[in-house]
C-alpha cells in the first residue's frame, strides 16, 4: 500500500468520532487527537468502547498535518493494515447501527 493511500485512510478516524459526538449533541473539539475526542463521550456511552481503540491511530491522523513534530509513525506491515481496516470497518458499522436504531 502506498504511503499516500495510508495517509488518506488514516485521516478518517477523527471524523468518525466527531460525527458520533455531533450525533450525541456534543460539540467536538478542533482536534485530530482521537483519544481526546473519545473522552468527550460520557463514560457509559455504549459506542465509547468501540471508538476508544482507534486512539492508537492518532499519530497517523496528525503526522502528515504537522510536519516536523515528533509524531512520525513507523510504516505498518501489510498484515497490520488488513487488521486496521477490519477494526475501522467494525467501528463504522457499530456507529451506523447505533444511529439507525435511535
Amino acid at each position: 500500500m502506498s504511503t499516500r493511500l495510508l495517509r488518506c485512510a488514516r485521516n478518517d478516524e477523527p471524523f468518525l468520532v466527531k460525527a458520533v459526538l455531533i450525533y450525541r449533541g456534543i460539540e467536538p473539539a478542533k482536534s485530530h487527537d482521537i483519544d481526546a475526542l473519545v473522552s468527550r463521550l460520557p463514560p457509559a456511552d455504549p459506542i465509547r468502547p468501540v471508538l476508544a481503540p482507534l486512539g492508537r491511530f492518532t499519530p497517523y491522523a496528525v503526522a502528515f498535518r504537522y510536519p516536523g513534530e515528533d509524531l512520525d509513525p513507523s510504516p505498518p506491515e501489510r498484515n497490520e493494515i488488513t487488521g486496521w481496516i477490519t477494526e475501522i470497518d467494525t467501528a463504522i458499522g457499530a456507529a451506523a447501527a447505533e444511529t439507525a436504531s435511535s
